[in-house]
């Protein structure tokens, strides 16, 4: 007959493997095998699209700087031009150097000489002065000039001996020598400096 510690290993046995199974199925490592449920909250308020009320200032906004932008190219272009221009004075000088050219090299006749000069100097009293008549008679012109104090007595003289040269040579057949002709260029050159002398005496005046 078995002993009372040999009936209770059977026993024994049976008790430790339930056990053991018990812990394989509920122990800590399977908690770990378990699904774990995450749930994200976004605390952050929702994005509102721009508004009716914002897009019209961006709108008048984006106009402004763009007409600002605008303005400062078109000044600064304009300034640039102004200052690569050349004036009316400078324009009539550089024919006169040309006409002047053209009477040293006998390439141009007398009477094309005093039609061209004529019109020169009109055209450029004309924007100098501010004359009325656009393409006056001698007489007419030289009337106007006389009423014009801003014009100094010597260029009134010296204006009406050049006229009146190039119209003894355009319409009364006066043919002049080709010294007459030099000195009536070169009194045309002190003309046009007289007349842009005192307009610019003129303009100090003006602004003084």
């Amino acid at each position: 007959m078995r002993s009372r510690s040999e009936r209770s290993q059977p026993a024994a046995a049976i008790i430790f493997a339930a056990v053991f199974a018990l812990l394989c199925n509920t122990g800590p490592a399977s908690a770990f095998d378990m699904p774990i449920r995450i749930n994200i909250t976004d605390r952050q308020p929702p994005v509102n699209p721009l508004s009716g009320i914002d897009i019209f200032f961006t709108a008048a906004q984006t106009a402004i700087l763009v007409m600002i932008i605008s303005w400062i190219v078109l000044f600064i272009r304009k300034k640039i031009r102004k200052a690569f221009q050349a004036t009316p004075y400078e324009i009539v000088k550089k024919d006169l150097g040309t006409l002047k050219a053209a009477v040293a090299k006998r390439s141009i006749s007398k009477q094309e000489y005093c039609a061209k000069i004529s019109r020169m100097l009109k055209a450029y009293a004309k924007e100098s002065l501010s004359t009325a008549l656009y393409e006056p008679t001698t007489a007419e012109f030289l009337k106007e000039l006389r009423a014009i104090s801003a014009v100094s007595d010597d260029t009134k003289h010296l204006i009406q001996d050049m006229l009146s040269f190039c119209d003894g040579v355009k319409f009364s057949g006066y043919d002049p020598s080709d010294a007459e002709l030099e000195a009536n260029v070169n009194s045309a050159e002190k003309i046009l400096a007289g007349l842009e002398a005192d307009k610019t005496n003129r303009e100090a005046l003006t602004r003084a």
